[in-house]
């Protein structure tokens, strides 16, 4: 039987033990992942550019303090708020939002443009315009992480770069219809 500290209380306890038999603390040898204190310095940085990353919609933060300087990481949820905001990760952003959800909305408007009505060329429009803003909003949440964090945001710029491309086809799409 292995034996280690409490989390509580220092003492040595058992590191099958349910509770801490000095304090009753659960789990106490259970061990939270502390964050390195470049990452602490990071929360500061992307303060100091107002990102939105402190807070979610709820308005919990994202990295969460669990007692004598430990902080957790609580886990992007593939969430449109997210989306919306800009602050969703983004490989989410791009592939399920610019890439999977793009191609959804493309292929059922499409349709009903051709069995309904070419009025659903309308929502297709609105709806690619949202996502380009927003995945270009995404990429540069990532680029700023990255520029704090003094690693490489070619992958924002990329997707930078997709979004004026993309802009361009739809615009191209819109004179098209009036032709």
């Amino acid at each position: 039987m292995a034996m280690s500290n409490c989390k509580e209380c220092g003492k040595a306890v058992s590191t099958r033990a349910k509770t801490c038999p000095n304090c009753g603390a659960p789990k106490p040898t259970k061990k939270v992942k502390k964050v390195s204190k470049k990452v602490k310095d990071l929360n500061y940085k992307i303060d100091e550019f107002g990102l939105k990353t402190s807070k979610n919609k709820e308005g919990k933060k994202d990295w969460v303090h669990v007692g004598s300087g430990d902080y957790v990481h609580k886990p992007n949820r593939l969430s449109p708020d997210k989306f919306f905001d800009g602050d969703l990760d983004l490989a989410t952003a791009f592939w399920i939002y610019g890439g999977l959800v793009s191609i959804i909305i493309g292929v059922v408007c499409g349709a009903l443009n051709e069995i309904v009505h070419p009025i659903f060329d309308l929502p297709y429009i609105v709806a690619q315009a949202v996502i380009i803003v927003c995945l270009w909003n995404c990429a540069d949440f990532h680029k700023k992480k990255k520029i704090a964090k003094d690693e490489s945001a070619i992958w924002g710029i990329l997707t930078q770069v997709y979004c004026v491309l993309a802009g361009l086809g739809l615009v191209g799409f819109v004179i098209s219809l009036f032709k």
